[in-house]
């Protein structure tokens, strides 16, 4: 075997591993559904961040803005197993002055953008809460 064979052997060999090595393209279903989840962006790091995480949300596609809304962010004792005395969890104004204002804002901020908005209320501290 000739060297301009064998080198033409071995770069017909590498085409076709390499081939081989690109990945198949993705088709998503048509139904498949576009979600955003980013509480630090979007309830944590004040309202210009959460403002452009919104932004950022619409201009990727997003279909959902999806939030954990955990009782420990917004709970006047989280770390606490009871809670304060003569405190009324139902009761939104038994809470300090502006604990809602990020959560609002979000929710207000997603339906001004077009997403819907998802939510997944809970506390991962204990289980069975």
């Amino acid at each position: 075997m000739t060297r301009s064979r064998l080198h033409r052997g071995c770069a017909a060999v590498g085409a076709v591993v390499a081939a081989l090595a690109l990945p198949a393209a993705a088709h998503a279903s048509k139904t498949q559904e576009s979600i955003i989840e980013d509480e630090t962006q979007m309830l944590e790091s004040g309202p210009e961040a959460q403002a452009r995480a919104l932004d950022d949300a619409k201009a990727l596609g997003a279909e959902t803005i999806r939030a954990n809304v955990l009782w420990r962010r917004y709970a006047p004792a989280p770390d606490d197993l009871q809670p304060p005395a003569g405190f009324d969890a139902g009761n939104p104004a038994a809470y300090p002055p502006g604990t809602w204002d990020m959560l609002g804002a979000m929710i207000a901020g997603a339906e001004a953008r077009g997403p819907i908005l998802g939510a997944w209320c809970g506390d991962f501290r204990r289980s069975g809460t």
